[in-house]
């Protein structure tokens, strides 16, 4: 019996809408729920002598660890984890007879000191007159803050004023949501964000690329965490938050917040299968439902009515549903407008609203240049998750629109960029799993080609079956000439060269001889080698991860020099 891993849940998270510790047992043959009762009873012996009372557990088996939660004050998580580890060690010695446990009396007074150390009363009592003011908090290991964006204010966590000296008089609320999913996230994301600008807003936005407040970019990296939502949601000049939630984030720590406005889910689909206990759909789909912990029964939830697991969900939901969809016909769609349901979608190539009872013309798809006249189903579809999200939380139609046709496709470095170059198309996307190589696929078929390159590579946490998978579907796409890549920022424990090295052998098998492919290490050196490549009516689809604005900048040096 091992222990995998120890740590806080910061929010509302997978296993329920609590604060608390969480243990990853790897169980073995050890029945499952002998573990479950011997590891309550341990922890109910240690939580009363730190006068913690009844504790508040919850156990959830997945295929390869044992998950074991427990409810814990919201100034002592970090104590809490090792109440849960002793709870642990305590259990592992009554079932394997292993003698490893601390001495009790002598832990229970090192914890009782952890404790006191940890507690902070000042934001405790914060957070109880905040839930009885309907006023949104959020706070860190260092930050607490009342109210959001220009409505807020922050203090270090251990210089919290009493609350009757806070002028709550310029506190409150922005609207905000959340957008989550498969794919299509970050795109989602910036066009909501184009949109909020068009209205006048300044949003706090936080993503997968990077944190920022209107047009600045305050840091480069992944904040699709709580981090990064909390960091926005503290600049005083943020009028509207738009918040990535990926799939990490929401299994590690939780959601920021306890409430927000909206929530979108774009599609449910294959990727990091076998990681965090996720190896199904199913699964991944409840990872992903977790934003539906902040909404209430009058909130709205944007699902893509499209996507079968969201469909299905979406019928039997509690919450304001406003499906989405690119085909009019859908049936959930059709269904759900008949039922006085709202919905964004496509009618004769017109993006098009139903409020419930009339419909209004939005915009051509052909006039969103991120949908590369229509070709672009894939970035169709987020640009009616984008309209819907952003017409839940109070933006006008003619903002909506405005946003939609000003947000060009280069705005939005590696997702759906297409270049031309004496007379070759160059398409760089972010696409990484299945799911995304058919939206983009479907976006080739569209494209007229003489000959095509693509430029493949994968990240070092996918299984060898999943490198594979990903190959035989390029191939399928029969590509005059691959070029191989190495990700040595998503190497993740692998070798430099082992992840080519499989996609080089799959390749071979499916009858590519060596003059159809090559290495090139970096992204930017595999991008001027397919400019070279490259003739006229060719095309390239260059996957491109960690140098997108590398890419992006390479390529707007050639339109530049081309019209010199």
């Amino acid at each position: 019996m091992e222990l995998l891993d120890s740590r806080r849940l910061t929010g509302p998270n997978l296993y329920w809408n609590k604060l608390g510790a969480i243990i990853e047992v790897c169980i073995d043959d050890t029945d499952p729920r002998a573990i479950e009762s011997s590891w309550q009873k341990h922890l109910q012996r240690m939580l009363d002598a730190l006068n913690w009372g009844q504790a508040d557990t919850l156990s959830r088996q997945f295929p390869d660890f044992l998950a074991l939660v427990f409810a814990a004050p919201l100034d002592a998580l970090y104590a809490a984890t090792e109440v849960n580890e002793w709870a642990f060690a305590a259990m592992r010695d009554e079932l394997c007879g292993v003698s490893d446990a601390p001495d009790f009396a002598a832990e229970s007074e090192r914890l009782k000191t952890l404790v006191a150390e940890e507690q902070i009363p000042a934001l405790v009592n914060l957070v109880n007159t905040c839930h009885e003011r309907g006023i949104a908090m959020h706070y860190d290991d260092e930050w607490a803050s009342v109210g959001l964006g220009k409505y807020s204010i922050t203090w270090p966590v251990h210089e919290i004023p009493a609350v009757d000296d806070i002028d709550w008089s310029r506190l409150g609320n922005v609207p905000i949501g959340f957008i989550t999913g498969t794919n299509g996230k970050t795109t989602t994301v910036r066009l909501s964000a184009a949109i909020a600008m068009a209205a006048g807003l300044t949003p706090g936005v936080s993503s997968t690329d990077w944190i920022a407040v209107g047009n600045e970019v305050l840091d480069k990296g992944d904040y699709s965490g709580p981090g990064g939502a909390r960091r926005v949601l503290q600049d005083s000049r943020v009028d509207i938050g738009i918040l990535e939630a990926a799939r990490g984030g929401l299994i590690r720590r939780g959601l920021a917040l306890q409430h927000a406005d909206c929530a979108v889910i774009t599609n449910i689909a294959e990727d990091h299968m076998g990681e965090s206990g996720v190896h199904d759909l199913a699964t991944l789909a409840e990872v992903k439902w977790v934003v539906t912990q902040v909404l209430s029964k009058n909130d709205t939830l944007v699902l893509n009515a499209e996507d079968p697991l969201l469909a299905e969900r979406g019928k039997n939901s509690k919450f304001n549903i406003c499906f989405y969809a690119c085909d009019a016909s859908c049936s959930t769609l059709v269904a759900h407008m008949k039922a006085g349901g709202r919905a964004m979608y496509v009618e004769h190539g017109i993006i098009t609203w139903f409020d419930g009872r009339s419909r209004s013309k939005l915009i051509a798809v052909k006039d969103v240049p991120l949908t590369l006249g229509g070709a672009a189903i894939h970035n169709v579809s987020n640009a009616l998750a984008a309209a819907a999200f952003t017409l839940q939380l109070g933006i006008s139609a003619s903002a909506i629109v405005s946003g939609l046709k000003n947000t060009r496709s280069d705005a939005n470095p590696g997702r759906g960029n297409l270049y031309r170059y004496k007379g070759a198309q160059f398409l760089v996307d972010f696409a990484h799993n299945l799911h995304g190589l058919d939206a983009i696929f479907a976006t080739i078929d569209a494209i007229q080609a003489k000959r095509k390159l693509v430029l493949l590579g994968q990240a070092g946490d996918r299984s060898d079956d999943a490198i594979r998978d990903l190959v035989r579907k390029v191939w399928s796409l029969n590509p005059d000439f691959v070029i191989i890549k190495e990700m040595a920022e998503y190497a993740r424990g692998r070798a430099k060269g082992e992840v080519p090295d499989i996609i080089k052998k799959e390749l071979m098998l499916l009858g590519a001889d060596e003059s159809r492919f090559t290495y090139i290490e970096k992204e930017i050196d595999a991008a001027k080698f397919a400019v070279d490549w490259a003739q006229e009516d060719d095309l390239a689809l260059l996957l491109v991860h960690g140098e997108k604005e590398a890419v992006a900048d390479y390529f707007a040096g050639l339109k530049s020099s081309a019209n010199d």
